[in-house]
């Protein structure tokens, strides 16, 4: 099963490391327009309409937890479907996995228990981070394991996002505030300076080595960061009145998604092209909306909820460039009876999902072919 980590929550705070991870959140039902939802779905992918099309544009959905965990936590997919994930280890601390293509023959990689597993990318590199809270790289396929080499002041760190070139970002804790980092392995790690601002985290890196995350000033608010000088920019858009926003992912084509609050409280989901201002995605008013991934095709999945808390009851979505067109990833998918896909954590290049259930289990959903 997956981890319940509902009592993470921190002020202000609209992500916590449950989010990134896939922890368990508990199950609601809610009817939605399926069928108009599905044919939306169709339209975006380019499959021609009508009741054949209706039938074949489903996903296959692949339960890949190892036999025997007692629980698991979600860590990044990459685009040739490998998994990387934690589950526990008994003691102190997780054992790291990797799966291979599509989700299959999921193993453990081996060395010392880890705190969390975040990311993986196309050679099989994952980032996480050590039971110390130092934060680590793996050589390709899992191999070994490097540390990044936080300041020895810094009380424990994160790393969240690796790209194609083994850069991984993420932040560090230390007396002077929440640092953003960029670890590059040809030259080190290098801290942020983000508009010189105290506290901020740095949340995902592309192929180029564009760099995206959130500052506190005094609220989270985002940010873009681009090589080779990496001066950072905010994204904040005045116009739509924003009081805290994150920034989640972003894609090769510099592509950023994320969340906010506006100044009343009210959630959305933004999203920003390549440096612009953040824009509202559109997504429908009340819901307490996260994007947690964007592949290139625009293809944005996440959660959704009519409540915020530590219970809230999620439902994993996906849509296209807006979400004014959001879908139910649920539908979509044969799973048990009244089981819900909760989060939707990842998505590849290939429109593969990596998503956790109400049952506790992870799930890869492959695209079914037509026919």
């Amino acid at each position: 099963m997956i981890e319940d980590c509902s009592a993470e929550v921190r002020p202000n705070m609209l992500i916590t490391q449950c989010d990134l991870r896939g922890s368990q959140l508990k199950e609601t039902t809610v009817n939605f327009r399926k069928r108009q939802w599905l044919v939306t779905l169709l339209e975006l992918t380019g499959v021609a309409l009508g009741t054949s099309a209706y039938a074949q544009t489903r996903y296959e959905a692949l339960d890949f937890e190892p036999q025997g965990v007692s629980f698991i936590q979600l860590g990044g997919l990459n685009d040739k479907g490998w998994i990387a994930s934690s589950g526990a280890a008994g003691g102190d601390g997780h054992t790291a996995y990797l799966t291979g293509p599509n989700g299959r023959n999921n193993h453990p990689i081996g060395g010392d228990p880890v705190q969390s597993v975040n990311a993986v990318n196309n050679r099989g590199m994952i980032a996480g981070s050590s039971t110390r809270g130092r934060p680590f790289v793996t050589g390709i396929q899992g191999e070994g394991r490097t540390d990044l080499g936080i300041p020895v002041d810094a009380e424990y760190g994160h790393a969240y996002s690796i790209n194609a070139k083994g850069q991984v970002v993420g932040d560090y804790q230390s007396a002077a505030g929440t640092k953003s980092f960029l670890y590059d392995p040809q030259g080190g790690l290098v801290t942020l300076n983000v508009l010189n601002i105290n506290n901020h985290q740095a949340m995902a890196i592309n192929k180029a080595g564009v760099i995206v995350g959130s500052y506190a000033n005094p609220d989270w608010l985002p940010y873009v960061a681009k090589p080779p000088e990496y001066k950072a920019k905010s994204l904040l858009n005045k116009k739509l009145a924003v009081s805290y926003a994150q920034a989640t992912a972003i894609n090769d084509a510099n592509t950023v998604v994320g969340a906010f609050r506006d100044s009343l409280g009210m959630p959305g989901a933004f999203i920003s092209r390549d440096g612009s201002p953040m824009q509202d995605l559109g997504a429908p008013a009340g819901l307490y909306i996260t994007p947690m991934s964007i592949n290139d095709s625009d293809l944005i999945v996440g959660w959704y909820s009519y409540t915020y808390g530590p219970t809230m009851n999620a439902h994993a979505f996906a849509c296209q460039s807006t979400c004014s067109n959001l879908i139910e990833l649920t539908d979509l998918v044969e799973l048990p009876d009244n089981i819900v896909l909760n989060q939707a954590i990842s998505v590849n290049s290939s429109g593969q999902i990596l998503a956790t259930a109400s049952n506790g289990r992870a799930y890869l959903l492959t695209p079914l072919k037509q026919k």
